[in-house]
């Protein structure tokens, strides 16, 4: 499941539940650019099996179409926002558990919870630029368990 943010409206209220990923790179991939603004907001995840990629993936900063004719909105306007992203009750059998390290730091992520994840992956948790991250009941052998860059 990837979701891309748009200037004009942003993404609010995403529910993800009771579901299985099987292939793909990540099995939750969010992202957007800077110079498309926007917000991310109340995304969550609960009750998910990850037999195959990653888990989690944000990048705030550099993904995304570039050819759009919107593009770009400029200053700190034009930073995307994210916040309130959580989810709960995991089970990974995966590559990489977390990478979301891919956040300005004019604009931080506001809230990250992870919570209730058990499995095995071959990275760990990697976090860059967050307030308010919430890690607790992780039982997920890697290496390494946790990088804050």
């Amino acid at each position: 499941m990837a979701s891309a943010a748009k200037p004009s409206g942003g993404i609010r209220n995403v529910r993800i539940e009771h579901c299985q990923f099987t292939s793909g790179t990540y099995a939750i991939y969010i992202k957007t650019r800077i110079g498309r603004a926007g917000i991310i907001e109340n995304i969550s995840g609960d009750d998910l099996d990850v037999l195959a990629g990653g888990f989690l993936r944000v990048n705030l900063v550099s993904a995304g179409n570039t050819n759009t004719a919107d593009d770009p909105v400029e200053g700190l306007a034009g930073y995307p926002l994210g916040r309130n992203f959580s989810f709960a009750n995991i089970r990974v059998a995966c590559t990489t558990l977390a990478d979301v390290t891919k956040i300005s730091p004019e604009k931080p992520l506001q809230g990250l919870v992870l919570s209730n994840i058990t499995g095995k992956c071959a990275k760990g948790i990697s976090l860059a630029n967050i307030v308010g991250a919430e890690l607790k009941d992780i039982k997920s052998p890697a290496s390494p368990v946790l990088d804050d860059r």
